[in-house]
């Protein structure tokens, strides 16, 4: 017969709880009568409360973000938002009594792919948002400490969990093309657009060409912002050579997507664009090289096609020759093509 007895509960057992297994040694007989000389015992537990997922992660749109845990077992929201630590950067802690359940109805709205992925989430969760607003440009870390209590048995968190989020900067400028300050390309040509580059991405119903003025003024301004580069806008103008342009900006009026003015209009350091003197015109000449081999259907009006730009006039020898005259480092036999400065 088996040696093995194998078993196993008919429902899931509940998290977070000791369980025993005792093998009454009166009531455990062998197929030949025999008994056990001792009782046998054996001790094990089910999984503590461990979070599987968090939200928000990166940088939060809101000052006042909702936050939603979700764990691996049943737990009483009430309790858990009295064990949660919120943290900034600067260590500071923000008081529980500060932080307010979402009501189920928002969760299920903001939250409804995590909460519908298993049966049961809804069981398993808890979200919360702040009752005053957050500080700006500041990581804010929540933590589940040890000690965290389940609804399901006795046992805690027996780690400590933790993860952040960023709320967002006031908007400002941070770069612009060409830039003096950037040693790779300090200026301009004439005429080559020009950006202007924020650390936020902006609303674009807020941004029009009337709220951005140069001194001198520049001629066939034209601005664009896309939404595949939405922190950046870009300047296409008719700008002259060996001239330094002044940006100035009506910055009550352009916002980014948090509703953010700039804080900071760069009155006292003005963004200016450096525009040198036109490069030199590059010539070309190009066309087939090497021995050609004309085709006999125009002997009678022969023609050698190439292309010329930035010439005003191109100077052409042409030279009878004969088989003796082949040497084969002639240029004529080496294909490539003359590129002239002027």
């Amino acid at each position: 017969g088996t040696k093995t007895l194998q078993f196993e509960a008919k429902h899931r057992l509940p998290y977070s709880t000791n369980y025993t297994l005792r093998v009454d040694k009166e009531h455990c007989v062998s197929a030949i009568g025999g008994k056990l000389d001792d009782e046998f015992f054996f001790e094990f537990s089910t999984t503590a409360p461990k979070v599987l997922q968090f939200l928000p992660c990166g940088t939060v749109s809101t000052l006042k973000p909702k936050c939603f845990l979700l764990f691996n077992q049943k737990i009483d929201m009430n309790e858990i938002l009295k064990h949660l630590r919120v943290v900034h950067s600067d260590g500071h802690m923000i008081q529980n009594e500060d932080l307010e359940l979402v009501n189920e109805t928002t969760a299920k709205s903001e939250f409804e792919s995590f909460m519908n992925a298993n049966e049961g989430n809804h069981e398993k969760y808890v979200a919360f948002t702040f009752k005053h607003d957050l500080l700006k440009a500041t990581q804010y870390t929540i933590q589940v400490p040890v000690g965290c209590p389940s609804a399901e048995g006795p046992l805690k968190t027996t780690s400590e969990w933790s993860a952040s989020f960023h709320t967002y900067e006031p908007l400002k400028i941070i770069d612009w093309f060409p830039n003096k300050k950037n040693e790779w390309q300090p200026s301009a040509a004439p005429g080559y657009s020009w950006s202007l580059t924020f650390n936020n991405s902006l609303d674009h119903s807020t941004i029009n060409k009337s709220l951005f003025k140069f001194e001198p003024e520049v001629n066939s301004l034209g601005i664009e912002h896309t939404q595949d580069n939405d922190r950046q806008i870009t300047f296409y103008n008719n700008s002259k050579p060996n001239t330094v342009y002044t940006l100035l900006i009506q910055s009550a009026s352009l916002k980014d997507v948090h509703g953010q003015t700039l804080e900071h209009d760069h009155s006292d350091k003005p963004i200016q664009f450096h525009v040198h003197d036109s490069p030199p015109l590059i010539g070309n000449i190009s066309g087939a090289t090497g021995m050609i081999t004309m085709d006999p259907g125009v002997l009678n009006e022969p023609f050698y096609p190439f292309m010329v730009y930035n010439y005003s006039e191109v100077t052409l020898r042409i030279h009878r020759v004969k088989p003796e005259h082949y040497h084969p480092n002639l240029p004529c036999f080496n294909s490539y093509s003359y590129t002239y400065e002027g």
